[in-house]
């Protein structure tokens, strides 16, 4: 076989095997095919037949799954032989190949996926956003600044039972203490 196989291609067809897995585009047949072509590169004697079509099965979409479920004798697919295996896969996908369709999965309304880079961008323009408004804020009414301070301090020294629910946050610009309800 080595002199065939190589065991570097050996190794990359049975890595292709093992790790196949259905795109969430692609139909039951697309990813038939797409594993036979697989299959077909696959010396015999590298991979028994249950472990082809258990890798098969564990590529698949959870719809397509349910797919082979449903249509095998037995309730599970995996419980059948591997031949009974091809040809249930066969048969559907034979099947399959003379529907036309043209949908493409449609995404639910209102919720949309962001990547990380995005929502880590959001988060930081929006703190950068908020520290501005601060200092701003800040700057144009210094005597608040002052009262918090006072009331933080009341409330440490324990004077002012109003304020007992309260947080008291320090302020960065500033170094004083802030009072937040």
């Amino acid at each position: 076989m080595h002199e065939y196989f190589p065991p570097s291609a050996i190794a990359k067809i049975k890595r292709s095997i093992q790790s196949f897995s259905q795109n969430s585009t692609e139909s039951l047949s697309e990813a038939w095919e797409r594993f036979k072509d697989l299959k077909i590169k696959c010396p015999p004697a590298l991979i028994d037949p249950d472990s082809l079509m258990f890798h098969f099965y564990q590529g698949l979409l959870v719809s397509s799954k349910k797919e082979l479920d449903h249509s095998s004798k037995v309730g599970s697919f995996l419980d059948m032989t591997p031949e009974e295996n091809e040809e249930l896969v066969e048969k559907l996908t034979s099947n399959a190949k003379y529907w036309y369709e043209d949908r493409v999965p449609q995404q639910k309304a209102g919720m949309y996926e962001v990547d990380t880079f995005t929502a880590l961008k959001a988060s930081m323009e929006s703190l950068i956003k908020r520290t501005i408004q601060d200092q701003f804020s800040a700057s144009s009414h210094p005597n608040k600044q002052h009262e918090s301070i006072a009331q933080a301090n009341a409330y440490y020294q324990g004077g002012s039972s109003s304020h007992q629910n309260e947080l008291v946050l320090s302020c960065e610009s500033c170094t004083g203490a802030d009072l937040t309800s």
